[in-house]
């Protein structure tokens, strides 16, 4: 029994978008098309067709084990430095909070002020 559009995604728990992004990027193929454009599919063809997707994405991981710590110390160094690079800010120019986050170096005096004075008329 072909399914449309709206009937899959709700087959499969996904949303119309979802699929329809994936039509369009050649993640899942219809098993046919309408003459109106519409698209019919086939739920054991998407399924198949989900699993060869499943298979290509677990190929192309390049992780097969997991990192040792001191690699992960390492590449969240790089990261850091990388992030902190673009956006311009030198080690000590975030402050953190009592709650261990970082929080923006902007004072209040910095902080754009509003426009308007709030009241109408």
């Amino acid at each position: 029994m072909l399914l449309t559009t709206a009937e899959l995604a709700k087959e499969l728990r996904l949303s119309i978008k979802t699929i329809q992004r994936y039509q369009r990027t050649g993640k899942l193929r219809p098993t046919l098309v309408t003459p109106g454009g519409q698209y019919r599919w086939d739920l054991e063809d998407v399924h198949e067709q989900m699993r060869a997707l499943a298979g290509e994405t677990k190929r192309r991981s390049t992780l097969d084990r997991p990192l040792p710590p001191a690699d992960w110390v390492r590449l969240l160094q790089r990261l850091l430095t990388q992030w902190a690079g673009r956006i311009g800010t030198a080690a000590g120019s975030c402050r953190t909070t009592r709650a261990g986050s970082a929080a923006s170096a902007v004072g209040p005096e910095d902080r754009p002020r509003p426009t308007g004075t709030g009241r109408r008329g």
